[in-house]
C-alpha cells in the first residue's frame, strides 16, 4: 500500500520537536511495510529531504525568509499578522501545483490529509488524478475556526463530504464534526511519541522542591496564566517548582506576570528542550498539569499528546475538563479533572497529589495501564489500516 500524508508541518530533521507523534506514525507505518511519502510546505527554502527512510516532498510557496507560515506556531495564530495573511494565496496555488506534479509521478492508494483546512483541497486534487482513497483527519483547530467564519464552515463541510473516510482524534472532535457537517467520523487518536527511558521509569526525585511540569505551546488555549496563579497558593503550603517546557506568543506576557507576583524562584521557563532533557523532566516531576481552556476564538484541546507522554511515565495528571482531554483523563481513575479557568481548583488538585503519595501512585499506574491499552501504537496502526482498506465510512 502506498500512502501520501498531506500535512501543514513536519519535522525538518530528527531533532526538530514539531509534531513528533506524526513522525512516529509515519515511521511505524513504514516499519509495517507501507510505502509512505510526506507532502509538506517548505520552511525557509527547505527542499525535498529524508528523515531516516521517510521521503519528505516540500513545496516552495514564497521567498525563503517568509516561508514560515506553518512551522512553529500554528498558522491560525500567524495569519492574525496581515503580512502572513498575504502568503495564503501563494500557499494554496503552489501547494496545488506541487500536489498535481507529485500525483502525476506517483500512484498512491491513500491520500491522508492532516488539518483539512486548507489541505483537503490538495488531497482532492490528488484524488482526481490518482483515484486514491481520500482520508481526512480533523484535530479541532479547523472546527473552532469554522464556528467564527462562514466561509471556513463551508469549506469544512465540503472537505468532510468529499473525503472517503473521516477521522477525529477524540470523541469531542467527532461530535463537533457531526454537528458541523453531519458526516460520521471514526475516532482514531494518536499515540505518545516518546519512548520511556530505561533509567528510573515511573520514579520521582526525592531531593529539592516538588516538580510540577507543563509541556506544550505557550499560547492562550493552554491556560498557563491560571496555572501560574495556582502556583502562588501551592508554594505557600509546600516547596514546589513549576517547570514550563515550550515556546509561544504568550511567553513574554507570562514572564511579566511571574515577576509581578514574585514567583521567579517558583516558575522556570525552560523553552524548547532536547528529547533527553524532556525525558528526564518527565521522570523527575511529581505532577503533570495541563490547564487548557476554551480560548477567545473558541479553540480548545483536541486530545493532548503531552497527557499521553505523562501517562507513559506513570505520572499523576491534573487537567481541565475541556475538549478531548476527557478521552485521556478520567476523573479519579487516570488523573484529576478540574474546571477550566479555576486557579483554586488547580492548586487544590496539585496539593492533593503532592500530599497523598498513594493516590498519586495509583492514578499514575492506572493512567499508564489505560494509555497502554487505548493509545497503543499497535492499536492505532491496526485501526488506520482497517480504515484505509475499507470501502465504506
Amino acid at each position: 500500500m502506498k500512502v501520501c500524508h498531506i500535512v501543514s508541518t513536519f519535522p525538518k530533521d530528527e531533532k526538530d520537536p514539531q509534531v513528533p507523534w506524526l513522525l512516529e506514525l509515519v515511521r511505524r507505518q513504514k516499519a509495517r511495510g507501507m510505502e509512505v511519502i510526506v507532502y509538506a510546505p517548505s520552511f525557509k527554502g527547505l527542499q525535498n529531504h529524508s528523515i531516516g527512510q521517510i521521503s519528505v516532498k516540500r513545496f516552495r510557496y514564497f521567498l525563503r525568509r517568509w516561508e514560515k507560515l506553518t512551522h512553529g506556531e500554528s498558522a491560525p495564530v500567524k495569519i492574525r499578522n496581515p503580512l502572513y495573511l498575504i502568503l495564503v494565496p501563494f500557499y494554496l496555488l503552489c501547494g496545488s501545483l506541487g500536489m498535481w506534479r507529485l500525483c502525476t509521478k506517483e500512484n498512491f492508494d491513500v491520500l491522508h490529509v492532516h488539518w483539512p483546512v486548507p489541505h483537503a483541497w490538495f488531497g482532492y486534487i490528488g484524488k482526481l488524478i490518482t483515484k486514491a482513497t481520500l482520508v481526512s483527519t480533523f484535530y479541532g483547530a479547523e472546527l473552532a475556526l469554522a464556528k467564527r467564519y462562514p466561509f471556513i464552515k463551508n469549506f469544512v463541510r465540503w472537505s468532510a463530504r468529499k473525503s472517503d473516510k473521516v477521522i477525529a482524534i477524540s470523541s469531542f472532535t467527532k461530535d463537533e464534526i457531526m454537528r458541523l457537517t453531519h458526516v460520521q467520523a471514526e475516532v482514531i487518536p494518536y499515540g505518545a511519541p516518546l519512548e520511556v527511558a530505561e533509567v528510573f521509569p515511573g520514579e520521582t526525585s526525592t531531593k529539592g522542591p516538588e516538580i510540577v511540569l507543563f509541556v506544550g505551546r505557550i499560547i492562550e488555549r493552554k491556560g498557563l496564566s491560571y496555572l501560574i496563579e495556582a502556583m502562588s497558593k501551592v508554594v505557600a503550603e509546600i516547596e514546589a517548582q513549576l517547570v514550563i517546557v515550550g515556546e509561544g506568543d504568550r511567553r513574554a506576557e507570562l514572564e511579566r506576570r511571574v515577576r509581578e507576583k514574585g514567583l521567579e524562584e517558583t516558575v522556570m521557563f525552560a523553552g524548547q528542550v532536547s528529547t533527553d532533557w524532556l525525558q528526564e523532566l518527565y521522570q523527575k516531576c511529581q505532577v503533570f498539569v495541563l490547564p487548557s481552556i476554551v480560548d477567545s476564538r473558541g479553540d480548545t484541546e483536541g486530545l493532548g499528546v503531552v497527557l499521553l507522554e505523562a501517562l507513559t511515565y506513570k505520572k499523576p495528571v491534573v487537567a481541565t475538563d475541556v475538549g478531548g482531554i476527557r478521552d485521556v483523563i478520567q476523573n479519579e481513575r487516570t488523573g484529576l479533572l478540574v474546571p477550566q479557568k479555576d486557579p483554586g481548583a488547580l492548586s487544590d488538585a496539585i496539593l492533593r497529589l503532592l500530599r497523598d503519595q498513594e493516590l498519586a501512585r495509583r492514578l499514575g499506574h492506572e493512567g499508564h495501564r489505560y494509555g497502554q491499552e487505548y493509545f497503543s501504537w499497535d492499536r492505532i496502526l491496526s485501526q488506520l489500516e482497517s480504515l484505509y482498506n475499507s470501502n465504506t465510512l
